[in-house]
């Protein structure tokens, strides 16, 4: 039964709302998920919590999406000792209802864990369809390190390349450079992908491996990958790895996969997480070759417009 009151976000409910949505979407999701709840910057901006004898068991919003123009981001979420009541309903519709108040964008995009079934079917009832499909991966890495930096080292001469390590905060607009000639071919969300927004979405201090020819005089970066760490379990997450176009099949994705896999180790890291799209197949090859073993992905969502409002 659903005895829940509806309401527009308050300041003072960020920490819990963000805890609700985290444990239905993942720690990985938990900065993302943050800036968006308190960032009334980016223009359209709703959100709600559904509120039950003091304690935030639902939140719903929808808002701009910098990182992808035109389109807005989506996400809603029910605490798990609530689901069913139709409190999930309730947040949505009347979420639809306010957001209709105002022009809508040309697409409204959400992602769900594609371990819940339930979720993915909630979406569709409000005309959502699955677009994407992210594999998930995990790699434990207790014990590793010696046999990590091994793989690292044979990897980076058999691709032809030397290693290094940065921060985004240290070389932004290094990184940024070799992400922007590693996208095309990529799949990706539909529609223009913002790389100078994305640089917002990774902590000042992340590590970001480059792998740039071994010859010192070739100074361009062939490959990134950026790693953060997540939770409180010692996991850490690979946000991104990509390699230049015109580099490609060589090797280095592997190069700088395993130099940032032995560093996670030599950290007492305790394993690696990363997502690529079901397509991928070189990037999904490399991930069985290092032995990584499938676990929780994504699914992304789309549909054309708002939903149509139901009262």
């Amino acid at each position: 039964m659903n005895n829940a009151e509806i309401r527009a976000v308050h300041e003072n409910d960020t920490e819990s709302a963000v805890e609700v949505l985290a444990q239905a979407f993942g720690e990985m999701r938990r900065k993302r998920i943050h800036d968006r709840l308190v960032d009334r910057t980016t223009g359209l901006h709703h959100a709600l919590v559904a509120e039950d004898n003091g304690a935030i068991v639902g939140v719903a919003m929808l808002c701009a999406d910098p990182l992808y123009p035109g389109t807005l981001f989506a996400i809603a979420a029910v605490a798990a000792h609530r689901r069913g009541a139709g409190i999930g309903t309730e947040l949505v519709t009347t979420l639809v209802a306010a957001a209709h108040a105002v022009k809508p964008a040309q697409q409204v995009s959400l992602t769900l864990p594609d371990d819940q079934p339930a979720g993915r079917r909630f979406a569709e009832r409000f005309g959502f369809r699955v677009i994407e499909h992210s594999v998930g991966w995990r790699m434990p890495l207790a014990g590793r390190t010696d046999e990590l930096r091994k793989l690292s080292r044979a990897a980076a001469e058999r691709a032809g390349v030397r290693i290094a390590v940065t921060t985004p905060a240290a070389d932004p607009d290094l990184a940024t450079d070799i992400v922007v000639r590693s996208m095309p071919g990529l799949p990706r969300q539909a529609g223009a992908f913002d790389v100078q927004e994305s640089r917002k979405t990774v902590p000042g201090d992340a590590p970001v491996f480059l792998a740039f020819p071994s010859d010192p005089s070739s100074g361009r970066a062939l490959a990134i990958c950026t790693i953060v760490p997540v939770g409180t379990d010692g996991e850490w997450l690979t946000m991104y790895t990509g390699v230049d176009a015109d580099h490609r099949g060589r090797g280095i994705a592997r190069a700088v996969k395993t130099a940032a896999l032995a560093y996670v180790a030599e950290q007492g890291g305790t394993a690696m997480i990363t997502h690529n799209d079901e397509t991928n197949e070189p990037i999904l090859h490399v991930n069985k070759s290092l032995g990584m073993t499938p676990g929780v992905g994504f699914w992304t969502f789309a549909r054309h417009g708002l939903p149509p409002k139901v009262r």
